[in-house]
């Protein structure tokens, strides 16, 4: 409340003191009467010396007097200077404030009259001044409608002719034509004085004006460096833009910008001066609101903006004369703005905010100037703009230290945070440094975890293959006799259940694998459509005991070759027609391929559908999850882990494919797998010798076989005792050793773990010693299938590998390779003898 009460005391002594002197000045000074005014006792050498030419003046509407010689006196009417013709009464009827005229008025001047100069600060829009017939000034070019009028507008001064000020009259006429602007007519005083008064007064005037706009102009320049480097604290922004509308209405309404940039038009300067005008209090009042944004509601920065906004298009949209007749509304605006922003600084300056109580009584200063000179100009035709531009410089002021006391205490701010982000810092750094030795602990842990799982999976294999070597060997051996079918069948059932377990515990080390970035994956020819009809054949015969129906579909050419892992498609593809097997009961399972050739690789998608229960949407997700399927439910009816799909989705990525399920589907189940391979030219087909079997060899073999695991050796006797080889059996890698330093053999059967001396030891003493088997062939026949093993016997010198439990083929083609590869190299020496 104290705030406002100031602000209407400001405003009540402000016009008081006006409006005592403009009364003090008129009762003082001369006044025309009847188109003549009286300045024979008038001393122009006074320091108080120059005069407004104010009172009644001749005026002749929409003519153009003569000016040498004034005649036609009936054609003049009088009428009271300053005198605006928006409004005024006419012989034809009321003026819009456009038009044109002449107005004359008689001086009489004293006897020691010095040189004599005029100003004159409001002559709209267009002026031709004559003195005693000669044309003096002209402001643009008079002209009887718009299109031979030349508009504009300058607050001028210029000198009078040595002969006026000789003389005893000075006749003034002076031509005025409006056809742009709402407001046309003499709307200010012309001042009359002599030479140094006036003219030094004006150029300080205009020496002030420009310093001043110069002054602002150069601030904006500063503060939109600094909200460059602060983009986040825009007052810099909104302060430079409120300096940048005051200079530019300055600088146009009081004809700077005229004379520096003649070649801009008048019409967008006058634009240029109303936008200012809008935009002014506009800019302000963001800058008051960024400083104290709890202060001013949203509601109504969003209410001053719309209606910043629509009257600033009103300026673009329409002509001069519409625009130039809505500065009443304009005022008001800004009117309002200014107590808004008013009243929004007197609640901060309550609340004792930063720098509120100055900016509130700058802003005070700058709404009582304003009042008051809005209200002289609606009294008198033109605003006091002295009382104005000094308020506009207190406020702009105010408002300066403001900013530079907020951008000092932002820097103080700054700086306290700089030094406590040095502290925080230097804190993180410590913690992070005490985190790092945590986490290379952890990663220790982890390291030593991983170890240990895969030893422990390592182990798992060894102990389960094993026995389950015993279990898979023992079942062959006797399923390759003569057996009632009872028996067989019995014998059956132990053999499948066997592989089964040997599938989990392989699916087991292929995740292990993936997880551990260990999977590798061989790179060479194969052909697409052996691998699918290889595939095919392994599950016809289950899904044909099911009663279920196969059927394929080949869309596309896939009889060449490829670039890619066999065995590993292979496995995708079986698993995923196990899937469909397992999960259908009725019905059929399609498998859909197609291939594509495109830039020498061949596009391929596998589409496998059947009509089983399918997977819910919202279970999709889980399925493609280690160990997990759609429910429980499905592990206690249909049996598995849950690893066959995961490991089918890494072996695709592996291979630069992708494997989905078609949601869309609803017939059952759909998994799709698309991979892209490079095309391969067929390889070169080996030289085939006559087929013979090991059965054929011309001779016995004689085999060492080293295995401590009772059940073992008699798994390989029974698969061996068919075959004609001669075998001798060792209990560890020591009892090998010593038998090969005396006993020549073709072939060594060498498992790995076994006691006193393991197999890789073994291998390397054989290798190094003198004996007859330092290059007799060496394979590994062990139940550790883990990545890296095989590497790592063929580096102990070993010639080949394989896995527990035994597959009779696997050995025989081992035996068999190991057999041709020593042949050869006994060839060799023989030659290399008798040569």
């Amino acid at each position: 409340m104290l705030g406002l009460r100031s602000v209407f005391l400001c405003v009540f002594c402000v016009f008081v003191l006006t409006q005592a002197s403009a009364g003090f000045g008129q009762a003082s000074q001369p006044i025309a009467h009847n188109g003549v005014i009286d300045l024979r006792a008038w001393d122009f050498s006074d320091k108080n010396g120059v005069i407004p030419l104010q009172g009644e003046w001749r005026f002749a509407w929409r003519q153009f007097i003569n000016p040498e010689i004034p005649k036609g006196e009936n054609a003049f009417s009088f009428v009271d200077v300053p005198h605006r013709w928006r409004g005024a009464r006419f012989n034809d009827g009321v003026s819009d404030g456009r038009g044109y005229g002449t107005y004359y008025l008689r001086v009489l001047l004293p006897d020691n009259a010095p040189r004599l100069a005029l100003k004159s600060p409001g002559l709209t829009y267009a002026t031709a001044t004559y003195i005693n017939g000669e044309l003096i000034r002209m402001a643009g070019k008079p002209g009887a409608d718009k299109a031979r009028e030349q508009p504009y507008y300058i607050v001028d001064a210029f000198q009078l002719p040595s002969s006026a000020s000789r003389g005893e009259v000075l006749d003034i006429v002076i031509h005025i034509s409006n056809h742009i602007h709402a407001r046309g007519g003499m709307i200010a005083k012309i001042e009359l004085g002599s030479v140094r008064d006036v003219m030094t007064a004006h150029k300080r005037y205009q020496a002030f004006v420009i310093a001043m706009v110069s002054a602002m102009l150069a601030i904006t320049g500063y503060c939109l460096v600094i909200y460059c480097t602060r983009r986040a604290f825009k007052a810099p922004l909104y302060f430079a833009l409120f300096l940048f509308s005051l200079a530019a209405h300055i600088g146009v309404s009081k004809g700077v910008f005229v004379e520096i940039l003649p070649f801009i038009s008048g019409l967008t300067l006058l634009r240029v001066e109303y936008l200012a005008i809008i935009f002014g209090p506009f800019a302000g009042y963001l800058f008051i609101a960024s400083l104290y944004p709890h202060i001013f509601h949203k509601l109504v920065t969003r209410a001053i903006t719309t209606y910043t906004f629509i009257t600033a298009f009103s300026v673009f949209a329409m002509n001069a004369y519409q625009y130039s007749s809505l500065v009443t509304l304009y005022q008001a605006g800004l009117l309002l703005t200014l107590l808004t922003t008013i009243i929004g600084l007197a609640l901060a300056a309550h609340r004792r905010l930063d720098d509120a109580i100055l900016l509130f009584g700058g802003l005070c200063i700058s709404f009582v100037a304003l009042a008051v000179g809005i209200y002289a100009q609606h009294l008198t035709g033109a605003p006091s703009w002295l009382i104005v531009y000094v308020s506009l410089l207190t406020n702009i002021l105010a408002q300066a230290i403001t900013l530079g006391r907020q951008l000092t205490r932002t820097m103080q701010r700054t700086e306290r945070l700089g030094v406590k982000l040095k502290e925080a810092n230097e804190r993180l750094e410590a913690r992070v440094t005490e985190r790092t030795r945590q986490l290379d602990k952890a990663l220790e842990k982890a390291n030593l975890a991983s170890h240990a799982k895969s030893e422990f999976l390592a182990a798992m294999s060894h102990e389960i293959r094993t026995p389950m070597n015993g279990v898979i060997g023992m079942t062959e051996a006797v399923l390759d006799g003569n057996l009632p079918v009872k028996q067989r069948e019995n014998i059956q059932v132990i053999r499948q259940s066997a592989k089964s377990l040997m599938v989990i515990l392989n699916d087991i080390l292929d995740i292990s694998k993936i997880e551990a970035g260990k999977m590798t994956l061989e790179t060479r020819p194969f052909n697409l459509q052996t691998v699918i009809d290889s595939t095919l054949a392994l599950w016809k015969e289950p899904i044909s005991q099911k009663g279920l129906a196969l059927k394929t579909q080949i869309d596309g050419d896939i009889s060449g070759y490829v670039l890619g892992d066999e065995i590993r498609l292979g496995q995708v593809l079986s698993n995923i027609i196990s899937n469909a097997c397992k999960f259908t009961q009725k019905g059929h399972i399609n498998v859909l391929v197609k291939a594509r050739d495109i830039d020498a690789k061949k596009q391929l998608e596998f589409r496998i559908e059947d009509t089983g229960t399918g997977i819910k949407r919202e279970s999709v997700e889980q399925v493609f999850k280690a160990f997990a399927q759609e429910d429980q439910s499905i592990s206690r009816r249909h049996g598995g882990t849950g690893l066959g799909l995961p490991i089918c989705v890494q072996l695709t990525g592996l291979m630069g494919g992708e494997l989905n399920y078609d949601s869309g589907y609803e017939d059952g189940a759909a998994f799709v797998l698309s991979l892209t391979l490079e095309t391969a030219a067929k390889p070169k087909a080996i030289t085939q010798t006559e087929d013979k079997t090991i059965r054929q060899e011309p001779r016995r073999l004689k085999l060492l076989i080293a295995e401590d695991n009772t059940i073992n050796r008699k798994v390989l006797r029974a698969l061996l005792a068919k075959m004609p080889f001669d075998l001798s059996f060792v209990h560890d890698g020591f009892d090998a050793v010593n038998l090969a330093q005396t006993a020549a053999f073709d072939i060594i059967l060498m498992d790995i773990q076994m006691p006193n001396m393991g197999g890789v030891e073994a291998t390397q003493a054989i290798r190094a010693g003198t004996g007859p088997n330092v290059s007799t062939p060496v394979i590994a026949v062990t139940a550790n299938a883990m990545t890296g093993d095989k590497e790592a016997y063929m580096h102990a010198g070993m010639n080949g590998f394989v896995s527990k439990p035994i597959n009779p083929k696997d050995l025989i083609e081992a035996i068999s390779q190991a057999s041709k590869s020593c042949a050869k190299d006994n060839n060799a020496n023989h030659i290399a003898k008798t040569g």
